[in-house]
């Protein structure tokens, strides 16, 4: 897949969204720090390389969010948006995970994610 836009808009966009979205649902109080990743972390079990991740500890209320420079250069804004999006829901249903990841934890922010999508450009 060729390259859509410059690593340097990309960290840019992922900045943009990521402002947006913190602002929509209004949790200012998570400390929450951003990287810009060019690594290939492979999923063991879909074989991909990851887009971005996240890891929060709600006791706290701290968050490091990873982004992939390299693969979200690839993807159109919309999809860049709903990563950035994803990952932010991650945080923000942190209380409720009982382990690192799960395939539950996942679809309740993958659904989050496209509903506010949904909702903001759809009205």
């Amino acid at each position: 897949m060729e390259r859509i836009r410059s690593k340097k808009k990309t960290e840019k966009l992922v900045k943009k969204y990521l402002k947006y979205w913190n602002n929509v649902y209004g949790d200012n109080e998570w400390r929450i720090d951003v990287y810009h990743i060019d690594e290939k972390e492979v999923n063991p079990k879909t074989g991909r390389v990851l887009a971005a991740g996240c890891n929060a500890n709600w006791q706290y209320k701290e968050a490091v969010l990873n982004f992939n420079i390299n693969v979200l250069s690839k993807m159109e804004d919309w999809e860049v948006e709903e990563t950035v999006l994803h990952e932010l829901m991650h945080v923000f249903v942190n209380p409720m995970s009982r382990k690192p990841f799960s395939k539950k934890e996942d679809f309740v922010v993958t659904t989050l994610a496209r509903l506010f999508m949904r909702t903001k450009y759809n009205g």
